[in-house]
């Protein structure tokens, strides 16, 4: 006797394993994104961190003066974007202020720390002006990236 097509047994098991095996596709996809994502906002801070100390170079080693209100992340959009516009000149490119996992359009998503020529006051707490005055440089973060508020 001929069989003339497969049994639905044979056709359930045959559909259990594409479907076993689009899941482990689909979660390699995943955190090939995710790995992508990250890379994208490793090359921003880098392409920011850059333009910062181009800027530092062009204005005799003084830091760029750190404006609690235009330099923190999630500052208003500007007509340069989220860029900050001093900075701006040296990237060419609004996108890299802006982190991809980052859900607030039009945000910046970087600050840059405050004790790199910012102002705010603090008891005990020298601010650097010049690159000269930056103590344990190792050890000084210049843009830090920050997610949005919860709730």
């Amino acid at each position: 006797m001929r069989r003339r097509g497969f049994t639905l047994v044979e056709l359930l098991f045959v559909l259990g394993i594409i479907l076993v095996l689009l899941s482990l596709i689909f979660a390699a996809l995943k955190a090939a994104w995710e790995q992508s994502r990250r890379t994208v906002c490793m090359s921003n801070l880098r392409q920011v961190s850059a333009a910062y100390l181009m800027y530092c170079a062009e204005n005799d080693s003084r830091l760029l003066p750190c404006d609690s209100q235009t330099m923190q992340a999630g500052a208003p959009q500007t007509d340069q974007g989220p860029a900050i516009p001093q900075l701006l000149p040296y990237t060419h490119d609004a996108r890299v202020f802006h982190c991809p996992k980052d859900e607030r359009a039009g945000m910046r998503s970087y600050s840059i720390n405050d004790y790199l020529g910012g102002t705010f006051p603090a008891p005990n707490y020298q601010h650097a002006w010049d690159l000269k005055d930056v103590q344990n440089s190792a050890r000084t973060f210049l843009f830090i990236e920050e997610t949005a508020p919860i709730g």
